[in-house]
């Protein structure tokens, strides 16, 4: 299985969820996950700069937290495409 495969961020996003999570949640989150990790994974191999996390004021504490959690994906792809160089 590939490790940025849209079946592999099910698995793990599905896992991370409580039970009764609707199927529909994890799939667009676990889309999510995945869209932000190979940006940054695609913003690393092309030597950008990391930017810098804004928190949105007007958005919930939950969207605050999705969106830092979409960053730190962000983050980690964009490390490991560093690495790759």
């Amino acid at each position: 299985m590939e490790i940025f495969s849209q079946e592999h961020f099910e698995l793990i996003v599905h896992k991370s969820f409580p039970p009764g999570v609707p199927d529909s949640l994890v799939t667009s989150s676990a889309r999510d996950m995945r869209y932000y990790l190979l940006q940054g994974f695609d913003a690393g191999l092309a030597g950008e700069p990391l930017p810098p996390f804004k928190k949105e004021r007007k958005a919930s504490r939950n969207g605050q937290r999705y969106a830092k959690s979409l960053y730190d994906m962000y983050a980690i792809g964009y490390r490991l495409g560093k690495g790759v160089i």
